[in-house]
């Protein structure tokens, strides 16, 4: 089961348990633009840190206190609050 954040033009975030590890992907409509297989473990430490950056390649998070950039491509889709990222992904956990 995954969970999602609704993101602008139509683009989502993608919560989708693998296992130990989780997959986040960010896609438009149906196409999958970008994709990042990450630990638990990683992910909360982001979550619980100040300030952080975590990814490299076409999907990376950065972490401003209270809320996260986006980034695909280079570019920043969105910035989200933490706390709604943070939500989500205990949700998609506690489906898997």
């Amino acid at each position: 089961m995954v969970e999602s954040i609704y993101l602008k033009d139509k683009m989502t975030l993608v919560f989708e348990p693998l296992g130990k590890k989780l997959r986040l992907i960010v896609s438009s409509a149906d196409v999958e633009l970008a994709c990042r297989k990450e630990t638990l473990k990683n992910l909360d430490i982001f979550i619980k840190t100040e300030e952080i950056d975590i990814f490299k390649g076409r999907l990376q998070l950065k972490k401003h206190g209270a809320e996260i950039d986006i980034i695909v491509k280079n570019k920043i889709v969105q910035r989200i609050r933490t706390s709604e990222f943070s939500t989500t992904l205990a949700r998609a956990v506690n489906l898997s």
